[in-house]
């Protein structure tokens, strides 16, 4: 199921383009799709995103890294949580 698949990122630095996202996601597995929330009339971030993985065991990885220094991303500590969630 794709859900499981896709990561909500939350807490993101307001210059993170997708390509970011990408690069520090890949650590965990190979990354399918990113997308930033942007801001419609600054073009910023508007500080969360999506990830989405090729494959639920990447996405469970980046999952248990939540409490590490691995998800220190650009300075900034961001959470990753499963999209599932946030659509119930």
């Amino acid at each position: 199921m794709q859900e499981e698949r896709k990561l909500f990122v939350g807490g993101l630095p307001w210059q993170t383009r997708e390509d970011d996202l990408r690069g520090h996601f890949a650590q965990y597995g190979e990354v399918v799709h990113t997308r930033v929330v942007l801001d419609l009339e600054n073009g910023r971030s508007r500080g969360f995103g999506f990830v989405e993985f090729a494959d639920e065991a990447a996405a469970r990885r980046a999952l248990a890294e939540e409490e590490k220094p691995n998800h220190v991303f650009r300075g900034c500590k961001v959470t990753a949580t499963s999209s599932a969630c946030r659509d119930a």
